[in-house]
């Protein structure tokens, strides 16, 4: 009992008093704290043989002051917290004041905050940030290589210019004539290309199983541009893209800063991308015995093939010898090689 009024008092010295300012109102709410937790401890102490019969024994009690003490002291920690900020250190939280007034309730919040605070994106400097204006060639650029690691200072002539510069040099453009005018909205094809070629320097690229299962599925497919064709199909297949209610892509369609935001953001976080694909069980797990690699194929053109994949992954466990199944991607061909053991296996291997 002595050790944890010991521990308490000495708790409220370090806090108050050994402070050179004069005592806060926020100290007085710790004196008062820690007067309760004294006093309730040593109401039990006094009266332990009466509380003994009805809430556990003198050690339960011992136990109970302990933990109130642990619940003090985190009191204590909010309360010397002007700025909350261990209640806004989660971005999800209730309680986290939005930085800009027109984010609040919009569903581009979290990845808004998020950015905000890596110093990705920012406001328009009125305490606006937009999220349903149109983004821009030149700071959609930026967004990718600021999200890529790479900080420049901004041209004195053309802010963009040094970020121009650089996304070519890290290939994100590659034709010189690929825009006209960096000025202008970005569409939303043109968003998927540039992410998409920041993201394969980090990532592998989808297998073709996936993105033709994509492109089934796409309504407004056709209406994409040859040129970002594939880089469309990556951004679904890697869940940077979700498309609109009806499924569709809308290509043409000008990509908004909140639509941005979240590109990117799904870009440096994994765990936020939703890829497209089927439910599992209409699809199967194909293990590269050669590469260890694994595959989930995707239903095809031909759903018989995954009928095919299937009675192969059976007939491997119930083979007596060394099955050595492997998958060509590129092709999307599969194969099942049985050897009488290993060491047959690893002779015709050489």
């Amino acid at each position: 009992m002595r050790k944890i009024v010991n521990n308490i008092t000495n708790n409220i010295n370090k806090m108050v008093f050994s402070r050179r300012k004069p005592a806060s109102a926020i100290d007085v709410r710790i004196v008062i704290l820690g007067i309760i937790l004294i006093m309730s401890c040593f109401i039990d102490k006094v009266h332990g043989s009466d509380l003994k019969k009805s809430e556990g024994t003198e050690n339960e009690k011992i136990e109970s002051c302990e933990e109130l003490k642990v619940r003090t002291n985190d009191a204590i920690g909010i309360f010397t917290d002007p700025d909350n900020t261990q209640l806004n250190a989660n971005p999800n939280s209730t309680q986290l004041k939005d930085q800009y007034q027109d984010i609040t309730g919009h569903w581009s919040r979290e990845y808004v905050h998020k950015l905000t605070q890596m110093e990705i994106v920012s406001g328009y400097g009125d305490g606006r940030f937009g999220p349903e204006d149109t983004l821009k060639v030149d700071e959609f650029l930026k967004m990718t290589l600021r999200a890529m690691g790479h900080k420049v200072e901004e041209g004195a002539t053309y802010w963009a210019e040094p970020y121009i510069e650089l996304a070519k040099k890290e290939t994100i453009i590659i034709d010189e004539n690929e825009f006209t005018d960096y000025r202008r909205p970005i569409l939303r094809e043109e968003a998927a290309r540039i992410i998409i070629k920041a993201i394969l320097k980090e990532e592998e690229a989808p297998i073709p199983n996936h993105t033709s299962y994509i492109r089934l599925r796409l309504p407004d497919y056709k209406n994409v541009g040859d040129e970002y064709k594939q880089h469309v199909l990556y951004s679904y297949a890697l869940g940077i893209f979700n498309g609109v209610a009806d499924g569709s892509f809308l290509p043409k369609k000008a990509l908004t800063r909140g639509e941005g935001s979240a590109i990117v953001m799904r870009y440096l976080d994994k765990s936020m991308r939703n890829p497209m694909r089927p439910k599992e069980d209409e699809m199967v797990v194909v293990i590269d015995t050669y590469d260890g690699k694994t595959y989930e194929i995707y239903p095809p053109s031909k759903p018989e093939i995954i009928d095919v994949i299937e009675v192969m992954n059976e007939s491997m466990k119930k083979s007596k010898g060394y099955p050595l199944l492997t998958y060509n991607a590129a092709d999307e061909a599969i194969f099942l090689t049985l050897y009488d053991n290993k060491e047959a296996f690893e002779e015709s291997s050489i």
